[in-house]
């Protein structure tokens, strides 16, 4: 019995600290002494195409999710990141990573794609294979397409590190 409330407790700690964005940035400070992260939870809808011939129903959906801040105190290449889901069992979703100028607007063009995700149905995982250098402050913007039909489910949750393992980094 002690074990099932100590259970429940954790849990409910889990989601109040995902709704403040608070733990990513409590798991992700710790993870390398070469660099720290910092992530900022938010929602931030895109228009898509008003002359589209689908129904609103049937047009996928684009926002921003989180924003990472990566200070990095020496030069280094982040290799793999993976963000795990806490929420509502998800079928499908597909994301990529932007970055845009400080004073620019976040566009989805050619020059701000850093690259795509691969989505883990069974893990609930979004992962990034990625070879990108590092220096001082990199800005990166998750980007996420989705139905209208989740996006409850999408802002009821959100994404975090699930682990050490959750960012692999190597020196240049």
């Amino acid at each position: 019995m002690k074990k099932i409330v100590v259970k429940k407790l954790k849990q409910i700690l889990l989601i109040m600290l995902c709704l403040t964005g608070l733990y990513i940035k409590l798991r992700s400070e710790i993870l390398n002494e070469k660099f720290t992260l910092k992530t900022i939870s938010t929602w931030k809808d895109f228009n898509n195409d008003s002359k589209s011939q689908l129904t609103i129903e049937d047009q996928e959906k684009k926002a921003l999710t989180v924003e990472l801040i990566f200070r990095s105190k020496e030069t280094i290449k982040l290799k793999k990141l993976v963000l795990q889901w806490n929420g509502d069992f998800l079928d499908d979703i597909s994301a990529s990573l932007y970055q845009k100028k400080e004073n620019d607007d976040l566009t989805f063009i050619n020059k701000n794609f850093v690259c795509d995700a691969k989505w883990d149905n069974k893990k609930q995982q979004i992962i990034f294979t990625l070879d990108e250098k590092l220096i001082a402050i990199n800005k990166y913007y998750l980007i996420i397409n989705y139905m209208p039909k989740i996006e409850s489910k999408l802002k009821e949750g959100c994404f975090v590190l699930s682990n050490e393992k959750a960012i692999q980094i190597c020196s240049i």
